[in-house]
């Protein structure tokens, strides 16, 4: 081989290896901005579950069977914080 043939092969070496290496770089970032996407998604379902969970787990809503008699009975209600006078 001539010098120049040689010169010429090694060029293109580093010039593929030198491709691979900036080719593999984007990968690597979409990679962890795909994990971190995944991992908000994966936390903001498992906080939905949650809430939903709670919620079924909570004491069941006050039917009153008397509505006038409730509507009564929250207007005579004493302000929160405070004491009615007996």
């Amino acid at each position: 081989m001539t010098h120049m043939t040689l010169k010429r092969t090694s060029f293109f070496i580093l010039l593929s290896v030198f491709a691979v290496f900036i080719s593999c770089g984007p990968a690597a970032e979409d990679r962890q901005s795909m994990v971190a996407r995944s991992k908000v998604v994966q936390d903001s379902i498992a906080n939905a579950i949650r809430t939903a969970i709670a919620e079924a787990d909570g004491p069941a809503p006050i039917v009153v069977a008397n509505p006038s008699a409730a509507a009564t009975t929250s207007q005579n209600a004493a302000p929160v914080g405070t004491t009615q006078a007996k």
